[in-house]
């Protein structure tokens, strides 16, 4: 079976994009803010490199209350990555926020990565971290 490039509206042959992600990646983490304010992902296995192309996140505060910093620290080399909050709505006195930012971020071996959303008050609310991506083969 061979492969061929779809043509462009001139006729011009287009870039082929190749992916390695026959191993998908999906994990979620949950802060409760009455406990913190960071949460644990699992530890990427070993023999593995995690590619992360989203990060997700859904939090409701009291109303009034916003989320200052959203970031995913790789705890092995202490680098983090910042993400923006969306206000989407309040219901119930509880306003409710929501991430989505597609990336692309790199964890080796073993490597481990926590999500923190500060705030600067205590709060009985609660913010769910997504990340999605792939895992690859390291030799």
């Amino acid at each position: 079976m061979s492969v061929t490039n779809p043509l462009d509206g001139q006729n011009n042959p287009s870039p082929l994009a190749t992916l390695e992600a026959v191993q998908p990646y999906e994990d979620s983490c949950i802060i409760v803010f009455s406990s913190g304010n960071t949460c644990n992902f699992q530890a990427v296995p070993a023999g593995k490199r995690l590619v992360i192309q989203a990060f997700d996140a859904q939090g409701k505060l009291e109303t009034g209350l916003k989320p200052v910093s959203i970031f995913v620290l790789q705890q092995n080399d202490g680098i983090s990555h910042f993400f923006t909050a969306t206000f989407m709505g309040t219901t119930i006195n509880l306003d409710w926020f929501a991430t989505h930012q597609e990336t692309r971020l790199y964890v080796g071996s073993n490597g481990t990565l926590s999500c923190t959303v500060e705030i600067f008050a205590s709060s009985n609310g609660a913010y769910t971290c997504v990340l999605s991506g792939f895992l690859v083969d390291t030799p």
